[in-house]
């Protein structure tokens, strides 16, 4: 296995020499066990006990010992990105895949096909400086593509698995980089890595009848090597695209970010205010009004969160300083203070 071929260029400057470690790429996670890609081939590899609380994620580069046909990881390599959303259900971030360069959004033309949805992943995959790119998937299934691909933002990719069209357009996109796909469950993603493979390598189901969603036929993240170069990161389904605080919902709206500057406040939040440049330009129809309500609804939970971010990093520092009190009280106890 050329360790080229799976990223390891832009990642070599993080690379400390150490007797009987090599390096290698995560290419699969499932209950503690990983599936790692290193320059001997494939392993299953452990966690060292350390990583067991934290461990590494599918696209992470990691220092491992190999160990006849079994490797043992030892520690995690620096990332340059980390790809995350907000724990369904709440809590803290729940990592998705590191060390990712781009991220292929796909939408396909049924019930699950919303704008509000694709701004949430935009902003999503910019807090990790990561590239997005909106994707139109299944566009065979639909007598007038176009009018689909007009209520998407930005430069959508308009692709079909089933006739190949538009897959040539996608691979050039991916190029050599780490690129991993994320949507709904059933938009398509398994198929279009089919067809980038050129082989059944993921599991297609059919659309439930009557219902018009996905099944869940992805259930794990893996990382796939391209045939001309390149590699992708298959995920299941989402169905909560939670921001974390690190989000910034001016990067889904540029054209709202680029007019605020001009407004007459600073902390203009482009509803009724006098002087509002955004409000202007939604009058004079160069805006468009929901792109506007949707910006202050991504701001407001960005807000939520980083006060919920706080909150949680007061609560860690309390935490630890009531170690540290306990630990003082021993040791006194201990030497009879």
């Amino acid at each position: 296995m050329n360790l080229d071929t799976l990223g390891w260029t832009a990642h070599a400057s993080t690379w400390t020499d150490a007797p009987g470690l090599v390096p290698a790429r995560v290419v699969s996670q499932q209950r503690g066990l990983l599936d790692i890609l290193c320059a001997d081939g494939p392993f299953r590899a452990m966690l060292r006990g350390n990583l067991l609380e934290d461990p590494p994620v599918v696209g992470d580069w990691v220092a491992a010992r190999l160990l006849g046909d079994q490797a043992l990881v030892e520690r995690v390599l620096p990332r340059r990105t980390v790809l995350e959303r907000r724990r369904p259900g709440g809590g803290g971030p729940q990592r998705i895949a590191a060390n990712v360069d781009a991220v292929g959004i796909v939408n396909a033309p049924d019930r699950d096909f919303s704008p509000g949805r694709m701004e949430r992943y935009i902003a999503l995959v910019r807090a990790t400086g990561a590239e997005p790119r909106l994707i139109l998937s299944k566009a065979d299934t639909v007598d007038d593509p176009a009018s689909w691909i007009a209520q998407m933002p930005g430069d959508p990719l308009v692709l079909s698995a089933h006739d190949g069209a538009g897959v040539d357009a996608l691979r050039a996109w991916i190029g050599h980089r780490t690129v991993a796909f994320l949507g709904s469950s059933g938009v398509g993603k398994s198929s279009l890595i089919n067809a980038l493979v050129g082989d059944e390598v993921r599991a297609v189901k059919a659309i439930a009848d009557g219902v018009g969603r996905g099944q869940h036929t992805t259930t794990s993240r893996d990382l796939l090597v391209l045939p001309g170069g390149g590699c992708v990161i298959d995920t299941p389904g989402m169905r909560e695209v939670g921001l974390t605080a690190d989000a910034d919902a001016d990067d889904a709206f540029p054209e709202i970010a680029a007019l605020a500057g001009s407004c007459h406040w600073r902390d203009c939040q482009h509803a009724s205010e006098p002087g509002c440049a955004v409000q202007e330009a939604v009058l004079d129809g160069r805006i468009d009004a929901r792109r506007v309500d949707a910006w202050r609804k991504l701001q407001r939970e960005v807000a939520w969160e980083e006060r919920r971010a706080d909150v949680r990093a007061q609560r860690a520092q309390a935490r630890e300083w009531g170690k540290t009190i306990k630990a003082v009280q021993r040791m006194r106890k201990d030497r009879g203070w």
